[in-house]
């Protein structure tokens, strides 16, 4: 069902500079129009956050269409066709921008419903799948249904106006990958290298993630002796590398260090046999002690990140990372594989090449935790989150979305207004004296 929220408009500050950023003038009788088939997670943040920050303006009103954060593969397959039957027609006394992620298939929608080709047409991109590392054991399965995928977002991005991505890391890992997933087109349907990427390109910019940062807070004092507490907090999926985590951290109970674990996170469907296999041995482990163990409410996920020491990441999918910069935003200190996004977000200090070396590191960390402990805000500096500030990034993102009116713009207007009036009458005046 559609959302409307309308409110009045104000001026906000800007943390870093300290000056006054007034919100963006928009066009008068604007409407932002958000389709999400995939409302949950980070999708759902990033459209409530927009909402939130638009109807700030009186004259802009926003409509959202949603479908639950479910079978996303029905979503990208088939979620035009359900959101071309329920979005409601343009407003013809409005300006509309359309604004969708990378889990619809833009294109199919805009065949369904043309009088939206004429709207301002944003999509962003939180993922692609060009470089979705797939399972599917059959070949021709696998590449028939990995075609479809990366086809119709590569199609969705051609279609729109602007594509905004939340990393360079997302951009470029789509961009390259074009010519080389359209290799199964006929010899006669061959295409230009790299002339679909130009044109995406062009009309292309990154847009980090924007993150609600909490207030600064002093952190709390441990007692000497007190266990390290790391934290695994990702989707319960094998893209995310559970089997490589919970190989280290079998590795760590044999070691024979001590320390406290959180395996937090949603799973959609049914989790990696890997989870039911770890927990087992965690249990039996008198050197590990389990905090907390499976999906949490959101207040109670961000104590367990405000408790712990550690968070871990062992993903083998990933274009930024949500989760682990809500970790390091409330203190903890990240160890990231060199791979992916990670390297365009941490400094060299917080990455592994291999997870013998996360072992190493976790098993030193373990058992020197008062150093660790002292050292660790000194070198979380090096990390400066105000670049995933909602913040610092709202207004460029509210920039993106609502279509301003410019004075040149009113003043063209106006002198075509003019001439136009000029020229009625000459013809009036020319009527009459032919009369």
């Amino acid at each position: 069902m559609p959302r409307s929220a309308r409110a009045q408009s104000r001026g906000k500050k800007n943390p870093q500079s300290g000056n006054s950023v007034e919100s963006p003038q928009p066009s008068e009788n604007h409407t932002v129009i958000f389709i999400e088939p995939f409302y949950g997670g980070s999708h759902k943040q990033l459209v409530d956050m927009l909402q939130e920050q638009i109807v700030q303006n009186s004259s802009i009103k926003t409509v959202l269409y949603h479908l639950p954060d479910k079978k996303w593969h029905w979503r990208l397959h088939c979620g035009s066709l359900y959101f071309a039957e329920k979005v409601a027609p343009l407003s013809p006394t409005r300006t509309h921008t359309l604004f969708c992620s990378s889990m619809f298939n833009l294109a199919e929608f805009l065949a369904l419903r043309p009088e939206f080709c004429a709207v301002r047409k944003v999509i962003y991109f939180h993922e692609n799948q060009l470089a979705y590392p797939s399972r599917q054991e059959d070949r021709i399965k696998r590449e028939e249904r990995d075609f479809h995928y990366g086809y119709a977002q590569i199609m969705s991005a051609l279609a729109a106006d602007v594509v905004v991505w939340n990393s360079d890391f997302n951009m470029h890992s789509f961009l390259t990958k074009i010519d080389s997933h359209l290799k199964y087109l006929p010899s006669s349907q061959k295409l230009g290298k790299g002339s679909l990427s130009d044109k995406i390109l062009s009309k292309s910019k990154v847009l980090y993630f924007p993150l609600h940062l909490p207030e600064p807070v002093v952190p709390d004092e441990s007692p000497p002796g007190t266990l390290l507490h790391v934290v695994w907090n990702h989707r319960w999926e094998h893209d995310k590398g559970p089997d490589d985590f919970f190989s280290v951290v079998e590795k760590l109970i044999d070691s024979g260090v001590r320390f406290k674990l959180s395996v937090v996170g949603e799973s959609f469907g049914a989790s990696p046999k890997v989870f039911e296999t770890a927990l087992s041995k965690i249990k039996e482990s008198n050197v590990c002690t389990l905090r907390h163990w499976g999906y949490l409410s959101k207040d109670e996920y961000y104590r367990v990140l405000h408790d712990a020491d550690i968070v871990v990441s062992t993903s083998n999918h990933e274009f930024f990372g949500v989760s682990v910069l809500e970790a390091v935003s409330r203190g903890c200190y990240p160890l990231v594989p060199n791979r992916l996004v990670y390297p365009e977000i941490y400094p060299a200090t917080f990455l592994y090449n291999t997870d013998n070396q996360l072992y190493k590191q976790l098993r030193q960390f373990c058992k020197y935790s008062e150093r660790f402990r002292r050292e660790k805000d000194n070198l979380l500096r090096e990390i400066d989150l105000q670049n995933y500030s909602w913040d610092n990034l709202k207004h460029k993102y509210v920039d993106c979305l609502i279509v301003k009116n410019k004075k040149g713009t009113r003043a063209a207007k106006l002198l075509i207004d003019c001439i136009f009036a000029i020229a009625l009458l000459s013809a009036l005046v020319y009527h009459f004296r032919e009369l």
